[in-house]
């Protein structure tokens, strides 16, 4: 059947409607029209694949990936880059709107690069016992020689890796037997999870110290200006800190408050998060209390 694109989801996926029910076709441009197949129906909506386009979008580019649309990493490549932010300021704007009820009217813009921002990034073992990703939509996977969105010490080293017939057997011996893995770099150095357990990052003027295995902010640009732009003026008597991971907030928090409570259901990066408050603050004792299955510290 041939359907119009009218918007973006929020994965990245065109949105088309048939007999008012929406259709998700990947890689599809709002106003592109795509002859189409649909390959997967529930009760509210409907999956579909473009197997021609009729008429592309003059914001349409070539993917700079040679595995885009393989990869399940990266779902936007195709569109331009000024346009792609326009599209993102759309839908979280639609979202605040439509599950939130709340319209924040117009939403401002802040981007850092295209390509080669991520600092962290969890590869697999493939198949061939090369070193890559997921793919799209599948439980398989796919060996990455390089990566254009990560930085370039981690897009160096999947290269250099994957020019060898099989890396995950040289990678074994370092890191034990592992199915996945971490991996995280700024200037220059490169942490690997299982040959060291943590990573050290810099976000602004402060150095944090967090857990390779658990969550970490993966775009360190964009980070230092999202802590800016939320606790910029803030101070006061006490402030809290909800899903606190490593501290990436709570250190900047604490700069300003008297006290901080960080609230945190992995134990690990909560523990981290005390190493990472400023320096007289982190020498108190956490106390930990259960909080529907979470753990509260207060500094």
């Amino acid at each position: 059947m041939v359907l119009t694109v009218e918007k973006l989801a929020s994965g990245g996926d065109g949105i088309a409607f048939l007999n008012g029910k929406a259709v998700f076709i990947p890689f599809t441009i709002p106003g592109e029209t795509h002859r189409c197949e649909i390959y997967s129906q529930s009760k509210d909506y409907l999956r579909a694949r473009s197997v021609e386009t009729l008429a592309a979008s003059p914001f349409r580019v070539a993917a700079p990936c040679p595995l885009f649309g393989i990869c399940g990493g990266c779902n936007l490549q195709h569109v331009d880059y000024p346009k792609q932010l326009e599209h993102k300021r759309t839908y979280a704007r639609e979202s605040l709107v439509r599950i939130a009820r709340f319209d924040p009217g117009e939403l401002a813009i802040r981007h850092g690069v295209p390509y080669g921002y991520r600092n962290r990034v969890q590869v697999h073992v493939t198949t061939d016992q090369g070193i890559g990703f997921m793919k799209a939509e599948s439980t398989e996977t796919v060996r990455a020689k390089g990566c254009p969105v990560c930085v370039s010490p981690i897009a160096t080293w999947l290269r250099r890796e994957n020019k060898k017939s099989k890396p995950a057997k040289d990678i074994e011996s370092r890191i034990g037997k592992r199915g996945r893995f971490a991996i995280f770099s700024q200037d220059e150095k490169l942490y690997m999870e299982g040959e060291t357990a943590f990573a050290h990052a810099k976000v602004g003027a402060l150095e944090y110290r967090f857990p390779l295995g658990h969550f970490f902010q993966s775009n360190l640009g964009l980070a230092s200006l999202l802590v800016d732009e939320a606790v910029r003026g803030l101070s006061g008597a006490h402030a809290a800190d909800l899903y606190a991971g490593a501290g990436l907030f709570s250190a900047r928090l604490a700069q300003s408050f008297d006290q901080v409570t960080l609230v945190e259901s992995d134990t690990v990066s909560l523990e981290s998060a005390r190493a990472n408050l400023p320096p007289g603050k982190g020498n108190r004792d956490l106390p930990r209390l259960g909080m529907e299955g979470r753990i509260a510290g207060t500094v």
